[in-house]
């Protein structure tokens, strides 16, 4: 342990700030701060690869609520304190070692909502969310209360991806309810646990099964052999390279769509998220010129019941390839589709990075290697919010960045 301790306290860590916190700590001190460290998972370090060289937030996720009904401060701002101290993955940190990434379970702080009064200007609301956030210090995850007036507020959660999926997300809202409810009554929330980001980390590393890794890259180097490579969606502007740019284009479907889909789907025996993905391989084929489509998407990653409530980063990307061409009708290539997603998720054991390598398109200059386009559903993201005396509308938030080209 001592060796560690001097390591540690020796490095050329790029965050000089906490380079000097670690200086000043005693042995006993250092010692505590190593037990809430650990090595960053592959999925984690390369995620903070990618975001150290932006300053933008496409590795944010951004939520806003306006919430209607009197809204009890002080109970509120106990209620952020109290899911901040419970869930490591808000008030982590990932330092850089010695050119490795560590992922630390920093101590809950004091104050952790930051409130304004606020004059209604969206774009006050829009300079916060977009702050940048700081890999190696933390916090990678902040609140903001906007006071419009005493039943009308607007919450702010900026949360960087490193550390929260949409699950993650759907329990810290969750959470933050049972605790306004409680701190309403003056009562300290018991949550459900929650076990701490190091914890998983250290499980994710010891899980790895080389053998079934290796056969998962057979799989997936024999799903894609001989994928497209030049793939060129039809541009009405020259490509300007990997800026980070991006925008939101937003449609609106009546509800009795909506419900006719879900029918069609269920008249199938298939996902919704399928009969979407069977549909957007038509369209990428017919405009590629091709009889095929790789899309990308992503998998939940949570093995075991620890992973349940936790707050972190639990996905795989997966490249999914849709024979189009090849299905007779459109009940073929909707059980084409569902098979791809099943197979996908059978072959979910290595990082995307992995396929990447294995089917030898490392070398291609791209943010997205194998695919251009990638289509997710995000089931909760419309929803309203019914809170103790509270109504929380999701507000939209315009995005000027994405994590791809």
């Amino acid at each position: 342990m001592g060796a560690q301790l001097e390591h540690i306290r020796s490095a050329n860590l790029a965050s000089h700030s906490l380079k000097n916190r670690l200086m000043r700590l005693n042995t006993e001190q250092l010692a505590q701060y190593t037990s809430r460290a650990t090595a960053a998972p592959s999925r984690l370090a390369g995620l903070w690869l990618a975001a150290s060289k932006s300053e933008r937030s496409q590795y944010s996720i951004l939520q806003v609520f306006r919430i209607e009904g009197f809204l009890q401060q002080a109970a509120f701002r106990q209620a952020i304190e109290d899911v901040w101290a419970h869930h490591s993955g808000l008030r982590a940190a990932f330092p850089e070692i010695d050119g490795n990434i560590f992922v630390v379970d920093m101590p809950a702080r004091g104050s952790v909502l930051d409130e304004f009064n606020w004059n209604g200007e969206d774009a006050v609301v829009e300079s916060w969310l977009r702050r940048p956030f700081d890999l190696e210090n933390g916090p990678l995850a902040r609140a903001a209360l906007f006071r419009h007036s005493p039943t009308d507020h607007v919450l702010a959660l900026a949360v960087h991806h490193i550390v929260c999926d949409r699950i993650s997300l759907e329990v810290i809202l969750e959470d933050l309810r049972l605790s306004y409810a409680c701190r309403l009554e003056n009562r300290k929330p018991n949550l459900q646990p929650a076990t701490s980001l190091t914890a998983l980390a250290r499980h994710e590393a010891g899980r790895r099964n080389a053998q079934r890794a290796a056969e998962d890259l057979d799989y997936w180097r024999q799903r894609l052999h001989a994928y497209p490579e030049d793939v060129h969606l039809p541009n009405d502007k020259t490509h300007p390279g990997s800026t980070g740019s991006g925008a939101v284009v937003r449609s609106v479907w009546p509800a009795e769509r909506l419900r006719k889909l879900k029918q069609f789907a269920a008249d199938e025996r298939v996902s919704v998220f399928a009969t979407l993905l069977a549909g957007l391989a038509v369209v990428v084929s017919r405009w590629t010129d091709l009889e095929e489509a790789i899309l990308g998407t992503t998998i939940v990653d949570r093995p075991i019941a620890a992973y349940e409530r936790a707050v972190g980063f639990f996905v795989r990307t997966v490249p999914l390839r849709i024979q189009c061409g090849e299905a007779a009708d459109v009940h073929q290539l909707l059980r084409t589709a569902n098979k791809e997603i099943l197979d996908a998720v059978q072959h979910d054991s290595v990082e995307f990075p992995e396929i990447v390598a294995a089917v030898g398109a490392s070398g291609r200059k791209t943010s997205s290697p194998l695919f251009s386009v990638s289509c997710e559903i995000d089931y909760g993201a419309e929803e309203e919010l019914e809170w103790p005396g509270l109504r929380l509308r999701p507000q939209l938030v315009e995005l000027e960045s994405v994590a791809n080209d």
